[in-house]
């Protein structure tokens, strides 16, 4: 039974204070809140990255809800993954949005959401007998970095959603996924792909991930400053954008690139400090 996207909207809120909001009980009043009164609740299962129905922690920014019922022939499992909660006794989040999203130089929460998925489809398999699986994601702000970065990798999931999603870095692909490097190097001939130029690296992303990005789509608030921005090798795949909000909402400016000065000033940084870009967009 495929949820629809107001009511996984509010399931990936559930996620946020750590995941602690998202139990079996506030997953059913979601669903009560939506009329959905279908689903038997002994089919569910509940998997958390800090540690429930795994056999230990792995982060704390994962869930997966599993919907099992062989009679009925449902096997589906939505993963979900929060964006950054800023803590300042624990600023790992906000430190891997710079050096991760923005840098490339890091691929730590990739991995972990990575070990995440396969220690769940691990399991699911166990209990189903390897019965097909339909896979759903759902990710917001460096959430969705995570649940496409993961959707891309593992080249296996029927729809995912990136909402206000930090974008995909091109350097932490080639740093997880082999077959990607490996169509890198037989389309340029290239082995470091910081030689190859960045507008054709997108380009040849687009084109290695085609298949996997018609699964993918991304809702935007309009005016968000995070789509202004030209992060260097980042991208997103994707069928389709859909926006929210005031249509008529300007745009924010790229603080990212350089930008004619206005009158009157005769010098512009070429290179302004970002700022919270992934903090609260929702």
């Amino acid at each position: 039974m495929r949820l629809e996207n107001n009511t996984r909207n509010a399931i990936t809120a559930l996620q946020y204070e750590n995941g602690k909001q998202l139990d079996i009980d506030s997953f059913k009043q979601v669903l009560d809140s939506y009329n959905i009164t279908t689903i038997d609740y002994n089919d569910i299962t509940i998997y958390k990255s800090s540690g429930e129905n795994i056999d230990s922690p792995i982060g704390n920014d994962g869930a997966a809800i599993h919907h099992y019922n062989e009679e009925k022939g449902i096997n589906d499992v939505y993963y979900i993954f929060r964006g950054t909660e800023v803590d300042l006794e624990a600023a790992e989040d906000v430190a891997y949005d710079m050096v991760g999203v923005v840098a490339g130089v890091s691929t730590a929460q990739i991995r972990h959401a990575q070990r995440f998925y396969k220690t769940v489809e691990s399991d699911i398999a166990k209990k189903t007998n390897g019965d097909e699986i339909t896979r759903y994601g759902d990710g917001h702000s460096l959430g969705g970095h995570l649940i496409v970065s993961v959707a891309l990798i593992e080249k296996n999931f029927d729809d995912v959603r990136g909402l206000n999603d930090a974008p995909v870095n091109l350097k932490q692909l080639a740093s997880l996924d082999s077959d990607f490097v490996d169509y890198l190097e037989s389309a340029t001939d290239i082995l470091d792909i910081s030689d190859i130029p960045e507008e054709e690296l997108v380009l040849l992303a687009r084109n290695f991930y085609a298949a996997e990005a018609n699964t993918i789509s991304h809702t935007r608030v309009k005016g968000e400053p995070l789509y202004a921005q030209s992060i260097p090798y980042t991208f997103y795949p994707g069928a389709s954008i859909h926006y929210l909000g005031d249509m008529k909402t300007p745009e924010f400016p790229d603080v990212l690139t350089p930008r004619t000065p206005w009158p009157g000033l005769t010098e512009v940084f070429s290179r302004p400090p970002t700022f919270g870009t992934f903090v609260s967009l929702g």
